[in-house]
């Protein structure tokens, strides 16, 4: 089984995000953006529109949008992150997010997903780990780009250890903490994205000439939700792989 590499592992420690080159086939890139351009044709965006257009599809999502997270062995890579062997549960949802220029916003801030609207028994709607998979390239920024705070994964995990875990309901957007600058994430298609659930992220201007195409799965350690208290304050309680390469050279 494939793993991240050390260097992989100490990135994803303390910038709270790493980009993985290459890891999907370009066949399985082609098929899932062919699978995107027909839900666009299906379900077009307002006639006009620019800027972010979603879709999120729920099981049974057609196998081409699923088939880049696990034909690819990215999964299994997944997995090797996580505490205890206790693994990764299966997608609940896969994100279709379109980035159409020209749209020329820049955030004013980060923030945190999940935290409105709520899961229907009132928890907040937290998960271990975002991951991107690009369709398309986006190798300069101001290209549809996902705009990412470094290492504020951290300072939010020590702002929730200090205030409990009770006060993420009230850090919509995000936490009142110091914040590093932005960074715009670059990459190809084919490349991947694994970020922390806390890692602030936005989306950033698209003043390119291509739709901005990435799929998202929100991924859960195995018992997240009966221990989301515990990863909010301690960002490494599900990633403990990731603690020690940290503390060890």
């Amino acid at each position: 089984m494939a793993k991240l590499n050390r260097q992989q592992l100490k990135e994803f420690a303390t910038r709270g995000y790493v980009v993985l080159p290459q890891i999907v086939s370009p066949k399985l890139v082609a098929c899932a953006h062919s699978v995107v351009a027909d839900q666009v044709r299906n379900c077009p965006p307002k006639a006009g529109h620019c800027g972010p257009h979603f879709y999120f599809l729920f099981p049974e999502f057609p196998q081409q949008l699923v088939a880049p997270l696990y034909k690819s062995g990215l999964f299994d890579m997944l997995q090797s992150l996580i505490t205890g062997g206790a693994g990764l549960s299966a997608p609940e949802h896969v994100q279709i997010s379109l980035n159409i220029p020209p749209w020329d916003h820049h955030p004013g801030g980060p923030h945190i997903d999940g935290l409105t609207p709520t899961e229907p028994d009132g928890r907040p709607g937290t998960f271990t780990m975002l991951v991107g998979i690009f369709l398309t390239d986006q190798l300069k920024e101001n290209a549809g780009n996902l705009w990412v705070w470094p290492g504020s994964h951290m300072r939010a995990g020590q702002y929730f250890a200090e205030h409990g875990s009770g006060s993420l309901a009230s850090c919509i957007p995000y936490p009142p903490i110091h914040l590093s600058d932005p960074t715009q994430v670059v990459g190809s298609a084919g490349d991947v994205l694994i970020a922390h659930y806390m890692l602030g992220h936005n989306m950033g201007p698209n003043i390119s000439d291509v739709v901005r195409a990435v799929l998202y799965f929100r991924l859960r350690r195995v018992g997240h939700r009966e221990h989301w208290r515990i990863a909010v304050q301690d960002p490494f309680s599900e990633f403990e792989p990731v603690r020690s390469a940290l503390t060890t050279s």
